[in-house]
């Protein structure tokens, strides 16, 4: 077994582990381009292990007709609701700014997709859609709808799996819909 630090911490992780656990030969041919949502606190976009692991919507890339980056133009090109969305979207702030500023999310996405000379995930082939629903100061209940919106967005832009961080005592109805809704879509 190897051990790998991320983000600080030392995980213990071996793709070959985990390979021959599965009994498949090349189990990140099975997911490569799989689309995982990770509905939590964000991503360290900056961080290398994530250069080439995360999610593009292809409605937000390329030039407007007027010449703009639909990346930064201010506009929802793709006409799904949100704009510049090109790697995820906040939630929390309703923005397109998906940066971490708590460590959980960027921690969970590398366990699932970090793909480095350092560090490796279990799905390296894997793409992360960041849906950042957390905020700290927010009541509880406006978590809870930011993450039923994040799954909501998660099923409409075709994510095939949500990890989702979080939890509680009893079910809130509005998120169990919108689960059941993305599992009718096989997600």
């Amino acid at each position: 077994m190897i051990l790998i630090p991320l983000l600080g911490l030392q995980l213990a992780h071996s793709a070959l582990w985990f390979e021959s656990k599965m009994q498949i030969p090349d189990s990140n041919q099975l997911i490569r381009n799989t689309v995982v949502a990770v509905i939590d606190t964000g991503l360290d976009t900056a961080h290398p292990a994530f250069k080439n692991s995360l999610w593009t919507n292809i409605g937000e890339t390329g030039l407007d007709l007027k010449g703009r980056n639909k990346r930064t133009n201010g506009i929802d090109d793709d006409k799904n609701g949100f704009v510049d969305d090109v790697h995820g979207w906040n939630f929390a702030k309703n923005n397109s700014d998906i940066m971490d500023d708590h460590g959980h999310g960027t921690h969970v996405s590398g366990l699932i997709a970090a793909n480095s000379d350092h560090f490796s995930g279990v799905a390296r082939g894997a793409k992360i859609m960041i849906l950042k629903y957390f905020d700290p100061k927010a009541p509880t209940s406006g978590n809870l709808m930011n993450s039923v919106r994040a799954i909501k967005y998660a099923s409409l832009m075709g994510a095939h799996i949500i990890n989702y961080s979080g939890g509680g005592m009893e079910p809130f109805e509005p998120e169990r819909m919108a689960l059941l809704e993305a599992a009718k879509k096989d997600i």
